[in-house]
C-alpha cells in the first residue's frame, strides 16, 4: 500500500507538461489511459473524498453516491474511449457522468460534452 501511495504522490508531483501542454487539469484521457486500475480507483476515491468537503458538486451539478468508486472508474474508462473526450479533465468528466445518471436530457448531456471539448481543446 505504501508503494501505491508513493506512486500516486510521484504522479501528482510530475510537472503538468509531462502529460499535456496545459498548466491545469493534467488528469485527462492520456493520463487516464496509462493509469492501472489501482491508480484509477485511488484517484476516484480521493476525488470523491474531496467532494465531501466541497458540497458534493462540480459546476452546479451535485454528485451523489449513486455509483461506487469502481463504477465511476468504469464510467470514466468508457468516457475516454471516445477520442474527442481526451482533453476533457477528469473532474469535468464526472459532471457528464452524473448528468447521465440523473437522467438529464440527452441533448443537454451532448451540449455539455461539446462545450467541454471546445473549452479544453489544445490551442
Amino acid at each position: 500500500m505504501n508503494k501505491l501511495k508513493h506512486y500516486i504522490l510521484l504522479l501528482l508531483l510530475l510537472p503538468s507538461v509531462a502529460i499535456s501542454s496545459e498548466k491545469y487539469f493534467w488528469v485527462r484521457g492520456e493520463a487516464w489511459d496509462v493509469f492501472n486500475n489501482s491508480t484509477k480507483l485511488a484517484y476516484v476515491s480521493g476525488y470523491m473524498d474531496g467532494l465531501i468537503f466541497s458540497e458534493d458538486k462540480v459546476k452546479d451539478v451535485y454528485l451523489g453516491g449513486k455509483l461506487s468508486n469502481k463504477q465511476y472508474v468504469e464510467a470514466l474508462n468508457q468516457f475516454y474511449k471516445d477520442y474527442k473526450n481526451t482533453y476533457i479533465p477528469a473532474p469535468f468528466a464526472f459532471k457528464v457522468i452524473t448528468l447521465e445518471l440523473t437522467g438529464a436530457d440527452k441533448t443537454k448531456i451532448e451540449k455539455t460534452t461539446i462545450n467541454m471539448r471546445a473549452q479544453f481543446a489544445p490551442k
